[in-house]
C-alpha cells in the first residue's frame, strides 16, 4: 500500500511539475517581449462589422449591454448588431425594446430568435452567421462593456493574415469579495503573461469567447462554429490556427466585465470551462500532432489543451496527502521514495509564485504587486484545492462523456443563481465534505506525529474544501 501511495504521488507530482516547466517557458517568452501600454493609431479603414451578442435569460444586464454596444464609435452604415436571443424569460421583451430604440436612431440592429437552443452559444453564433453581412465579426458576452473605441482599436490591430484580435478582460467588480479578488488575480495573470507570451512567442493561443473581433473568412475557413464541445471558442481558435491563420492578443485593448460573485455561479462557469477544455483536447490533440506545426508549438499547445486535466493530479494529491505521514513513518526507505516522488512539486510552488508575482508587479507596480500576490495566491490555491473534485469530474465527463449542457454563468442581481446552488452536483458536494473530513483526519495524525509541514498543508487543504461550500 505504501508503494502504491508513492506511485500515485510520483505521477501526480510529475504531471504538475511538467505543466510548471511549460509555464516557466511562457514566462521567459513574456519577459523577452513584455506588452506595451499603448495602442496603435486607429485604422482609417472602416470595413463592415457585425457585432454578435449571444444572450440567454440575461434580464439584469441585457439593457446595459445593448446600450453600450449601440454607443460604439463606428459608422452606422458600416455596423450591424445581432442580439442572438435564446431567452425564455422577460429578457425577450427587454431586448425587443432596446433593439427598436437602436433602429429608430438609425442603427442596423436585429433580435435573432430560434425555435430551440440547439448547440447553445455555438449554435446561436452559427445561426447568426447565416444572416450576418459583416466582413468582421465582433463578439461580446452579456456582462461585457467595451469602450466606444474598441472596434477602431481592434481593427487597427488586424493584419492581413490575422484571423482574430483578442482583447483583455477588465473587471467591474474586482473588489466585491474574496471570490472576485481571487478570480481577478488569476485572470490578470492569464491575460498579462499567458496570452501575450503565446501570441508574441509564436505559439498557439485560444480565443476567450468574448471581447474579440474575428475575420469572417477565418471563421469560415476553419469550418465555422462547431457544437460538439462546451468551449466553442477554444475549439475554433485552434482549428483556425491549424488552418494557417494567425491570432493576436492585445493587452492594451481592454473590455471591462463582471466576475461571478456567487460560488454556485463559479461552479457553473468552472464546469463548462473544465469539461469543454477536456473535450477540445480529446478532439484536437490528434490533429495537432499530425499537423505540420513546429515541435515547440505542438508541445505548448498540448500543455495548453491539457490545462484543465491538471485538476486530476490536484485531486489525486488531495486524496493521498493524509497518507503521506503514515508512509513516512514506515521507514527511511519510504522517506527517500517520498522525497524523490515530490521533487517535481518543489518546482511547481516557486513557479506559481514567480508567475503571479511577475504579473502583479507588471500590472500594479512593485509594492502593490507584492502585496496582491501575498493575499491573492493563497486564496487561489484554496479554490484550486477545494474545487479539485468538482473540476476533475467535469474533466472526466469531457474526456469520456457527451457534449453536455451549456450552463450560463449567472450575472449580478440574477436571482436564478439559487437554482445552480440547489439543483446540481449533490454527489460532488458530498464528496467534497468527505475529502474535508479525510483531510482533518490526516491533520490530526500529522499533529500527533509532530509532522508540522504536512499538518500545515492538510489544514490548508481542509479549509479549501470548506471555502467552496460557501455561497458568497
Amino acid at each position: 500500500m505504501a508503494w502504491i501511495v508513492v506511485a500515485i504521488l510520483a505521477v501526480a507530482s510529475l504531471a504538475i511539475g511538467t505543466y510548471s516547466v511549460a509555464q516557466l517557458h511562457l514566462l521567459w517568452l513574456w519577459y523577452r517581449s513584455r506588452p506595451g501600454r499603448g495602442l496603435p493609431e486607429a485604422d482609417a479603414q472602416v470595413p463592415r462589422v457585425t457585432v454578435q451578442l449571444p444572450l440567454y435569460n440575461e434580464a439584469d444586464v441585457a439593457e446595459r449591454l445593448i446600450r453600450c454596444i449601440g454607443a460604439l464609435d463606428w459608422p452606422a452604415e458600416r455596423l450591424e448588431i445581432q442580439v442572438l436571443d435564446d431567452s425564455t424569460d422577460r429578457t425577450v421583451d427587454i431586448v425587443a425594446t432596446e433593439v427598436a430604440r437602436l433602429r429608430s436612431s438609425g442603427v442596423d440592429a436585429v433580435q435573432v430568435r430560434r425555435e430551440d437552443r440547439a448547440g447553445y452559444k455555438a449554435g446561436a453564433l452559427r445561426n447568426g452567421m447565416k444572416a450576418a453581412h459583416g466582413e468582421l465579426i465582433a463578439i461580446f458576452d452579456a456582462d461585457f462593456l467595451p469602450r466606444p473605441d474598441f472596434l477602431r482599436q481592434a481593427v487597427a490591430c488586424l493584419g492581413p493574415d490575422v484571423g482574430l484580435v483578442q482583447g483583455r478582460w477588465g473587471h467591474l467588480n474586482r473588489d466585491t469579495s474574496a471570490f472576485t479578488r481571487a478570480q481577478a488575480f488569476h485572470l490578470d495573470a492569464h491575460f498579462t503573461f499567458e496570452q501575450h507570451a503565446r501570441c508574441r512567442g509564436g505559439l498557439l493561443m485560444g480565443f476567450n469567447g468574448t471581447a474579440g473581433v474575428w475575420r469572417r473568412s477565418c471563421i469560415e475557413d476553419a469550418g465555422g462554429w462547431n457544437i460538439d464541445t462546451l468551449t466553442e471558442d477554444l475549439d475554433l481558435s485552434y482549428r483556425a490556427q491549424l488552418a494557417g491563420w494567425g491570432l493576436r492578443y492585445v493587452d492594451a485593448l481592454e473590455a471591462p466585465a463582471e466576475l461571478p460573485e456567487d460560488m454556485a455561479a463559479i461552479r457553473a462557469q468552472q464546469h463548462r470551462w473544465m469539461r469543454g477544455g477536456a473535450q477540445v483536447a480529446h478532439k484536437l490533440l490528434g490533429p495537432l500532432w499530425r499537423s505540420d506545426e513546429p515541435f515547440r508549438r505542438k508541445l505548448q499547445g498540448t500543455a495548453h489543451l491539457l490545462g484543465s486535466s491538471i485538476f486530476l493530479a490536484v485531486l489525486a494529491l488531495a486524496v493521498i496527502n493524509p497518507l503521506i505521514v503514515p508512509v513516512l513513518s514506515s521507514g527511511s526507505e519510504m522517506a527517500i521514495a517520498v522525497g524523490a516522488a515530490t521533487a517535481p512539486l518543489r518546482l511547481a510552488v516557486p513557479t506559481l509564485l514567480l508567475v503571479y508575482l511577475t504579473s502583479c508587479i507588471f500590472r500594479d507596480g512593485r509594492g502593490a504587486g507584492v502585496r496582491r500576490t501575498l493575499t491573492g495566491l493563497p486564496m487561489l490555491l484554496l479554490f484550486c484545492n477545494g474545487l479539485s473534485l468538482h473540476n476533475s469530474v467535469a474533466v472526466l465527463q469531457g474526456w469520456f462523456g457527451g457534449p453536455g449542457e451549456f450552463l450560463r454563468t449567472p450575472k449580478r442581481g440574477d436571482h436564478s443563481a439559487s437554482s445552480y446552488r440547489m439543483s446540481r452536483g449533490a454527489g460532488v458536494r458530498l464528496g467534497e465534505w468527505v475529502l474535508c473530513v479525510w483531510s482533518v483526519a490526516g491533520l490530526v495524525y500529522a499533529l500527533d506525529a509532530a509532522a508540522w509541514t504536512s499538518a500545515a498543508w492538510l489544514a490548508f487543504q481542509a479549509v479549501g474544501f470548506l471555502v467552496v461550500q460557501r455561497s458568497r
